[in-house]
């Protein structure tokens, strides 16, 4: 949790104060923490630094702060087209997050397969619908708005016929 917070922490300044020699404090310190924590690559890019979390370990991969985790760092090529993804592992990744006002959902299925991503409040209120549709198989991006939104904790829960996953977001203004 420790993690969670210096990372969010390092975003908020380097996002939203525009403050990067903070920011790079923040994310020095998780670091030193978790070096393979996948949104240290959040925080370092708000310090304005590139930052590759699957090059090291992560060394509490089954804590319920990795909510947002990377896909597994495999030595394989990418695939050269859409019907090669399915020796690749579903995932999503939501970044930046803490955001203002705009996120992206980025996720990847290994067969078409009708997905949905919902947003709710923190009291389980559903604000939007991202994405409801049948879709073929690949890397995919969607953005969620939260300009109209007040700030603070969302969650999102996403749905495919391999993989669902439920987690938060951070709208800080």
């Amino acid at each position: 949790m420790e993690v969670d917070m210096l990372i969010r922490i390092a975003c908020i300044h380097g996002n939203c104060l525009g403050d990067k020699k903070t920011a790079l404090l923040y994310a020095e310190k998780a670091q030193q923490i978790n070096p393979g924590h996948a949104t240290l690559l959040d925080a370092y890019a708000s310090a304005g630094i590139a930052y590759e979390p699957w090059n090291f370990e992560n060394k509490f991969f089954d804590s319920i702060d990795n909510f947002n985790s990377l896909p597994e760092y495999s030595e394989k090529p990418l695939p050269e087209n859409d019907t090669d993804v399915t020796e690749y592992q579903e995932f999503v990744f939501v970044s930046p997050n803490p955001f203002n006002p705009l996120t992206t959902f980025t996720y990847s299925i290994n067969e078409t397969s009708p997905v949905r991503i919902d947003i709710y409040s923190i009291t389980g209120q559903k604000i939007v619908t991202l994405v409801d549709d049948v879709i073929n198989p690949g890397t995919h991006t969607v953005n969620f708005d939260g300009s109209n939104q007040a700030t603070g904790v969302y969650l999102y829960r996403f749905v495919s016929n391999n993989l669902t996953k439920t987690g938060r977001l951070l709208l800080v203004k």
